[in-house]
């Protein structure tokens, strides 16, 4: 770790960035954002490609999120040594020690969220046993496993008492209320050859392993709760029906019925603290956010957020009774923040660091000056940091690829394409570096389905090996795509 500002290369020419004002109905193609150069310098010349494993190893440092109070940042590190296994740790943001909080001999850890400033609740992978569900403080105290490995003599880890909750059960969502150890999970309780027809819904207690049932209606497979923590909306499904139910009281009231994958469909992503329900919804050519009337399940007359040309599934960001932005993908990731500080804040970063998608991690609560920054771009792999509000000095947390140079990787721009029926399909076309830009062979990567997005403009692995050995890629998002 250093105090240094990163070094980034600098962007592909022919960049495109999408900019959204806040009340912007529509993305907007913008300009390319380049890095200022030396106009009498000689361009260095370019590194030899990297070997296979640089790109297909396992990550140094492959996922990082802050703790709500912004004293700490979760860190899922690779393991050094060979047959490691990936480890979480937490950095103590004050004193820049790192302490590894979980580590398995026959098992690494997959996902992690924060249950509160204090407490973490994570999965494992694992060729020989099920994901498994476990908690453990920040210092590495209070570890306990809260679901049973698929394969019980596999059982990873000296955990805390004996798991209640059997290995088909998975996290939903922490409850995300100040000082809860509480959590959500959901299984699977009735099991056909052909689909699974009933989820019993369960509140954890990380602590002391303790699972509580949650009334629910019947068939339901899906679940949206409100700023406190409680379950407020469920959608249910009965052959190709889905009906959204809501909470009155004690009893469950249907709110709007429809066919599923229907253009009617709705899906509830959030409500606030002032009881405003967010929702995705297809009404017209693409998927876009609404706010939703929770009595009548009717839908505000103009979106809240849409992009001409892409479905949007956005993350809302979320923090006590607000939300203060959200976050989605079009050609790229974009972030839009509904709070002018943090408008501000990004700007401020996104100054400095120019060649990048900078991905914010703020402090939910508190006062916390640091905030967590995860740049990349189509040539960077991810680069964690850490920014201090009040210095303005980043500290470099670690990268994800460190073997990976970016001036040795390829360009990726996104096009649209016309085909022989005079309609559009949208591609990611990816150049390998070098000077030679015609004439190449060609790799098409055609992503799976029967409907999905494929790319994103981001470092991809197989993307820039095969670019680093001199084959163009083309990557179709082909019809059917979201």
């Amino acid at each position: 770790m250093n105090d240094d500002p990163p070094s980034l290369a600098s962007p592909p020419l022919q960049r495109r960035r999408l900019l959204h004002a806040a009340a912007a109905a529509a993305a907007l193609a913008g300009p390319a954002r380049t890095l200022a150069q030396g106009s009498g310098a000689a361009a260095s010349p370019a590194p030899a490609a990297p070997p296979l494993a640089a790109f297909f190893g396992e990550p140094s440092l492959s996922a990082a999120a802050m703790s709500p109070d912004g004293r700490s940042v979760a860190l899922r590190l690779g393991g050094s040594g060979e047959g490691a296994h990936a480890v979480l740790a937490v950095l103590d943001l004050q004193t820049m020690q790192p302490t590894v909080v979980a580590a398995f001999r026959d098992a690494a850890v997959h996902s992690f969220q924060w249950v509160n400033d204090r407490r973490l609740v994570f999965d494992t992978a694992s060729d020989h046993s099920g994901q498994g569900l476990f908690a453990v403080d920040r210092d590495g105290t209070g570890y306990r496993q809260l679901v049973e490995t698929r394969v019980a003599f596999a059982r990873i880890g000296g955990a805390s008492g004996t798991p209640e909750l059997p290995w088909s059960t998975r996290l939903l969502r922490v409850v995300g209320t100040p000082g809860s150890d509480d959590v959500y999970v959901v299984r699977p309780e009735e099991i056909s050859s052909e689909r699974i027809d009933f989820f019993e819904l369960q509140r954890l207690n990380t602590r002391t392993g303790r699972a509580v049932a949650v009334e629910t209606p019947v068939r339901a497979f899906g679940w949206t709760f409100d700023a406190q923590g409680r379950l407020a909306l469920v959608s249910t499904r009965r052959g190709e029906r889905v009906t959204l139910h809501r909470a009155d009281g004690a009893q469950w009231k249907a709110v709007t019925e429809f066919a599923l994958f229907s253009p009617d469909a709705i899906t509830p992503r959030h409500i606030d603290a002032q009881g405003t329900v967010y929702a995705e919804a297809l009404r017209g050519d693409t998927q876009a956010l609404y706010t939703m009337a929770p009595a009548s399940g009717r839908l505000s007359a103009a979106p809240v957020l849409v992009s001409q040309g892409f479905d949007l599934h956005p993350k809302l960001l979320p923090a006590g009774s607000r939300v203060l932005g959200w976050r989605y993908t079009v050609d790229a990731e974009v972030t839009q923040w509904l709070d002018p500080k943090l408008e501000a804040l990004q700007a401020t970063i996104d100054g400095t660091l120019k060649s990048t998608v900078n991905r914010l991690g703020v402090p939910l609560r508190g006062d916390s000056p640091w905030v967590l920054v995860e740049a990349y771009s189509d040539r960077q792999p991810t680069l964690t940091l850490a920014f201090h509000r009040e210095t303005r000095r980043f500290t470099r947390l670690g990268a994800a690829r460190p073997a990976i140079e970016a001036r040795a990787m390829g360009a990726t721009d996104f096009v649209r394409s016309t085909a022989r029926d005079g309609l559009e399909i949208p591609c990611y076309v990816t150049l390998p570096p070098g000077p030679k830009k015609t004439g190449l062979p060609m790799v098409v990567l055609v992503h799976g389905g029967p409907w999905m997005r494929g790319a994103s403009w981001q470092w991809d692995a197989e993307v820039q090996f095969l670019a680093s050995r001199g084959y163009a890629v083309l990557q179709p998002q082909f019809r059917g795509s979201t």
